[in-house]
């Protein structure tokens, strides 16, 4: 991975999947937010290795360890997972955030996608804000 990677995060929630697909030097370009589980289990993989193909560069998946979907069905997520550990050109990090959120500013205008700044922040840099 030499050239600077994407960023997508996955928040596996209670009534969605929220995403956040953030290019070098763009800056977010993709926000959705998907049913809660995928009808087939490669889809949440073939989601990321399009993501990363589309674009043509390697990608950083971080997954909110704390978020609720997560943490109840953390073997399913990781089979979800699972087939990118045979990708060079994406990496998938589990992050926690510990912190209390911070104050709300204008970075994502959409409510509830705070928590993905967070989570590149966290595996961006390892800071805590």
């Amino acid at each position: 991975m030499s050239s600077p990677p994407l960023w997508l995060t996955l928040e596996a929630h209670t009534p969605y999947i929220q995403i956040l697909l953030s290019v070098p030097k763009r800056g977010t370009v993709l926000k959705a937010r998907l049913p809660p589980v995928p009808a087939m289990t490669p889809a949440v993989s073939l989601l990321v290795e399009s993501l990363s193909a589309w674009y043509g560069m390697p990608l950083y998946a971080v997954v909110d360890a704390d978020a609720q979907e997560a943490r109840l069905q953390a073997g399913l997520w990781a089979k979800l997972l699972g087939d990118l550990a045979f990708n060079p050109n994406i990496a998938v990090e589990w992050t926690s955030l510990q912190c209390p959120p911070p104050p709300r500013d204008r970075f994502l205008e959409w409510e509830g996608f705070a928590s993905a700044r967070r989570l590149l922040t966290r595996a961006a840099t390892g800071q805590q804000r």
